[in-house]
């Protein structure tokens, strides 16, 4: 730094006001460790501009005299000191994130150079098997990707490389990430991770007035539609209201569309057939409830683009276009993904695969918002499973994603999402609008979690601590249990 170079920037400020002390700082890129340098510099800097140059300029003498007013109070005004607190954890981080990929790039070095030297990965080796899940995922994904060109593979053998090097097992599929392991050991593994999920019921009252609109449906759709829109009538604008709003949408589809529920049908009807007319209102009926909200068509999450990016940092890497993304606003402004939904009209092969990897990819780039985050507690973290969803025609599953052990995440199936083909089987509604509320509570508790980690990392650079350059107690501590219980995540990779 230079006397010239501050002399020319509070020249080139029109008015005293727009000065700002920062925006010098980040002209000349400090960083926090230089901080007393920089401000004795500083001070060093205005005494030789009083002594030197004070009767040239009137603008100058006033502004030097201001600058340096109570011993520089201007140095230590809330607005510096809340910059040297961004910086410092800014450059926390950066050196962590640094240190994360330098380990991860040693790792994949290894896999390039060799097939013979092959990393351990940080997950427990469980009994009976040789080396941890993890490293036998990622080994059986090397060992397919060594030496060929991705885009001329097969789904099943991208599937492999997708999961395996985003140290992601799926339990889903019986087939491709199976192999490398025995019948007992992938036994085991479905034992101890896909657990079976017990969807909370209905309220009692919502439920019997459910069940006697499907009584009615049995032998009368349009007098069944009529009651149910009766009832949406009754329950307008409050909670219940959504329930027989879904029930009229399907009561109006089977009257007007009854072939779009029909398998023999499909092929007849695109995806956007089966989104529009049946899918969307009632996904929007269920979530399009503040302080979640649908988002529609194609959109990427800027989280998804952060990933990539991690991989391939060029300007235009985009993330993930995904049908569906249920959302939530943070304090910040800043949208949150945590439900993402793929549409097809069929079961075709590719069309299956590549959205099924595309969920999976993207339920870890959310789950790791939270699992990445130092703002946010250990004991929260060991709650977060990230659903994802996948249609094709009138049938979906739904799909979890979570942190097993350090860096290897689990896909389990929770369950199937079916509507019904005619009047006589509009109990498949009642269990559609159990799951699909089963899962609206799960991502509120997503949401909680991030309205914490917002507030905590908020609260980082403004409290009152800082006021008193002490350091901020923790105020709820965690035991030493809960945390040696947290697990660490692993690096996203693009494929």
């Amino acid at each position: 730094m230079s006397l010239l170079s501050l002399k020319d920037f509070i020249l080139k400020q029109k008015r005293r006001s727009d000065f700002k002390i920062t925006d010098y700082y980040e002209l000349r890129g400090v960083c926090n460790e230089d901080r007393d340098n920089v401000e004795a510099f500083i001070k060093e800097a205005i005494q030789k501009i009083q002594n030197e140059d004070i009767e040239k300029s009137h603008f100058l003498k006033e502004f030097c005299e201001e600058f340096s007013a109570g011993d520089y109070m201007i140095l230590r005004s809330d607005e510096c000191k809340e910059y040297w607190e961004q910086k410092r954890l800014s450059e926390q981080y950066k050196t962590s994130k640094r240190s994360t990929e330098e380990e991860a790039d040693k790792r994949r070095s290894k896999r390039l150079k060799t097939k013979l030297i092959f990393p351990s990965e940080r997950d427990e080796i469980l009994n009976g098997f040789l080396e941890s899940v993890g490293t036998t995922i990622k080994r059986q994904a090397h060992e397919i990707y060594m030496g060929k060109c991705y885009s001329k593979l097969d789904q099943s053998s991208k599937d492999i490389i997708s999961n395996g090097f985003n140290s992601i097992l799926d339990l889903t599929d019986n087939k491709n990430q199976k192999l490398p392991f025995t019948v007992a050991q992938w036994t085991k593994l479905k034992e101890l991770w896909q657990k079976k999920k017990n969807w909370r019921s209905l309220e009692t009252e919502i439920s019997d007035e459910l069940k006697h609109i499907e009584k009615l449906a049995d032998g009368d759709i349009k007098e069944a539609y009529k009651t149910s829109l009766a009832k949406q009538i009754q329950y307008a604008f409050t909670p219940n209201e959504a329930y027989f709003k879904v029930y009229s949408t399907i009561l109006s589809s089977l009257n007007l569309r009854k072939s779009i529920y029909s398998f023999s049908a499909k092929n007849q009807n695109t995806e956007e057939d089966y989104v529009i007319k049946v899918w969307a209102p009632i996904i929007s009926a269920v979530f399009d409830d503040l302080p979640l909200f649908c988002k529609w068509g194609d959109s990427i999450s800027n989280h998804s683009t952060e990933a990539k990016k991690t991989a391939d940092p060029s300007s235009s890497t985009v993330g993930d276009k995904v049908d569906c993304r249920i959302c939530t606003k943070g304090s910040d402004g800043k949208i949150m993904d945590l439900i993402n939904i793929e549409f097809a009209n069929t079961t075709q092969d590719w069309k299956y695969h590549v959205d099924h990897r595309k969920i999976l990819r993207e339920s870890k780039v959310m789950a790791d918002i939270f699992y990445e985050s130092p703002f946010l507690k250990p004991r929260y973290k060991r709650n977060i499973k990230v659903h994802s969803i996948q249609i094709a025609g009138v049938e979906g599953q739904v799909v979890n994603v979570g942190l097993a052990d350090n860096g290897i995440y689990v896909a389990s199936k929770l369950g199937s999402l079916r509507l019904p083909t005619s009047g006589l089987e509009m109990r498949k509604a009642r269990t559609l609008l159990q799951r699909l509320f089963d899962l609206k509570r799960d991502a509120k508790y997503l949401v909680n979690c991030y309205a914490s980690l917002s507030h905590e990392k908020s609260t980082a650079v403004n409290n009152m601590d800082l006021k008193q350059n002490s350091e901020r107690s923790p105020y709820d501590e965690e035991s030493i249990e809960e945390l040696l219980k947290s697990r660490s995540s692993d690096k996203y990779c693009n494929w």
